[in-house]
């Protein structure tokens, strides 16, 4: 009966529930939604309608009907609904919403034309209306849309897609879709996937997730072509073991191999993650062999500060990436890195431990060329600021036994202690710091002339000095600082001969912003190059200021080395 709505100053409605009682409390502000309830409740108060609007025009009796206009707001829990205007519909119980249609509640977002929302089902349907959902790219439009109290969505002859709204790469047309915001998933009745534009996929019936709900199903299939394997059709198979752990089981069709079964395995605790990856072709028809590969990646975070890494990487033989990778860098490869690592850091101090060693897959590198196993790696390295006269002190220390099949092994030890001074101010500072290098080998299976128990030790001094000037720029409606940081690094180190000493890891790097600065030219503990060498350089950068994010950065710089140095790598000229 239309008696059941009550007028509040004339402009403000309030439904009570559908056994006629009055809710206890009502409010007419719509500034801020209540927490998410079911529509349907024991309690009465819950049921509430409220509803506000510009204009009323109401006739009771026998036949009674009512109108508003000039804008109308209609909230039942957590539900908000705008409109320019309404009509009730006493045949059907229902409000009537028309012209600039909008729905909110906390999981979805609505915009029609028109609307029909049935307050005793709690249920209200769309004509011609677009929608969103929260928490996800996910957005679409539709013929018609209906939601009910369960929070599910029912769509008919709709379109919808996770991507965003700029680049709607893939897109699901289907005749019904059911949204299930509460749980996730969604299900479509006679559908299509188009891929930029192009169908790809037809489907009678399909269950997919909402946004990051994680669901068991079968992925996108994936369709390609490579020279050496022929056609190639993948169809990955999601298995939603649990919420901490899931697998991705995919066979490889290849028109000119066969059949390759893919396999990852993820795993995450609150102190453990990682995950499996086993690659394995029973029977390769181009390479008459089993091909596999494996990988495993895995990382422990132990209550007492302790960090443990683990990589293992292998393949069976040395042609398989150049066959089966995929993809141009992964043809690339030429070492697989396998390692146990452990790590300490504290406020001051740091410690590192690992074994680590590889697999070398590129048939060009001879076996005196290839990288040394670390078989253990030891590293210390602290950092004391502040201490008396406002000096900084800090160390770095390594122990390494390098292994090798061929060549040159042996052990390293390398202690850097350093001290330093800093002058800084608003917009600069002077450092100057003295540091001492030592470095002592034992070693086996020597070339002739080589020493067993080579040493090196020798100081190095420096002076750093720079500037950093700012000003404040708005591009666009907002604020941007860019800066302009000139800087002088001068460096003395005097010579040591060094020509008896290995070389296990050292190498000459590229030029960049990082070894601009540098006080060795070589990236390594074996060469400690002799030079008195000045580097300038000046870097700009801008900066977002309400995010603190570096849009763009730019260094020129130049290293001038005052003197030849007379320390090199061998079969290195000198500079």
């Amino acid at each position: 009966m239309f008696s059941k709505l009550l007028i509040i100053a004339g402009l403000t409605l309030v439904a009570v529930n559908a056994y006629g009682q009055e809710p206890a409390s009502c409010s007419t502000s719509l500034d801020r939604l209540s927490e998410s309830t079911p529509l349907v409740s024991a309690d009465p108060a819950s049921d509430a309608i409220t509803l506000e609007a510009g204009e009323l025009e109401a006739r009771f009796g026998a036949d009674p009907t009512a109108s508003m206009g000039g804008g109308v707001l209609l909230r039942q829990s957590d539900r908000l609904v705008g409109a320019d205007r309404a009509r009730y519909d006493p045949s059907s119980r229902s409000l009537l919403l028309d012209g600039s249609v909008r729905y909110e509640d906390s999981n979805t977002q609505v915009a029609a034309a028109g609307a029909e929302f049935s307050y005793d089902f709690g249920r209200i349907r769309f004509e011609g209306a677009r929608f969103s959902l929260d928490g996800s790219n996910a957005h679409g439009a539709a013929q018609a849309i209906e939601i009910n109290e369960r929070g599910r969505l029912e769509l008919d002859g709709v379109s919808y897609t996770t991507c965003p709204p700029e680049s709607n790469d893939w897109i699901l047309e289907a005749r019904d879709i059911d949204l299930d915001t509460r749980t996730g998933v969604g299900t479509a009745k006679g559908l299509k996937l188009r891929f930029q534009g192009v169908p790809i996929l037809y489907s009678p019936y399909l269950s997919f997730p909402i946004g990051d709900a994680r669901k068991t199903g079968i992925l996108t299939p994936q369709i390609g072509s490579t020279r050496r394997s022929g056609t190639e059709f993948m169809v990955p198979f999601y298995w939603n073991i649990a919420p901490n752990y899931d697998m991705t089981v995919t066979p490889r069709i290849l028109t000119d191999r066969g059949l390759q079964l893919q396999t990852e395995f993820r795993y995450l605790t609150p102190s453990i993650s990682g995950k499996a990856g086993l690659e394995h072709l029973a029977s390769d028809n181009a390479f008459n062999d089993a091909r596999t590969k494996f990988e495993w990646r895995h990382r422990t975070d132990f209550d007492n500060g302790w960090r443990n890494q683990i990589r293992f990487h292998e393949v069976s033989d040395n042609q398989y990436f150049e066959d089966l990778g995929g993809s141009l860098s992964s043809s690339s490869t030429t070492h697989l890195d396998r390692k146990i690592s452990f790590e300490w850091h504290a406020d001051h101090l740091s410690l590192f431990g690992q074994v680590q060693d590889y697999q070398t897959i590129d048939d060009a590198i001879l076996p005196n060329d290839e990288p040394y196993r670390r078989i253990p790696q030891l590293l210390a390295n602290g950092y004391w600021p502040d201490q008396w006269l406002g000096i900084d002190v800090a160390v770095e220390a390594e122990l390494v036994n390098f292994e090798r099949d061929v060549g040159v092994t042996g052990w390293r030890l390398n202690v850097a202690p350093e001290v330093s001074r800093p002058f800084e101010g608003a917009g600069w500072f002077v450092t100057p710091a003295l540091a001492y290098d030592f470095t002592r080998y034992q070693l086996d299976d020597i070339e002739p002339g080589q020493s067993e128990d080579a040493s090196r030790a020798l100081p190095i001094g420096s002076l750093d000095v720079g500037v950093i000037l700012e000003r404040t720029m708005e591009r666009g409606g907002r604020n941007r600082v860019q800066t302009v940081e000139p800087r002088m690094l001068c460096v003395h180190v005097p010579y040591r001969q060094q020509d008896d000493m290995p070389v296990f890891d050292t190498i000459t790097p590229d030029l960049n912003l990082v070894q601009l600065f540098r006080k060795n030219r070589y990236l390594g503990i074996d060469r400690l190059a002799d030079t008195d060498q000045l580097s300038l350089g000046i870097t700009s950068r801008i900066l977002d200021v309400e995010t603190g994010k570096e849009l763009v950065s730019a260094t020129v710089g130049q290293t001038r080395y005052l003197s030849t140095s007379g320390v090199t790598l061998p079969g290195e000229p000198l500079i």
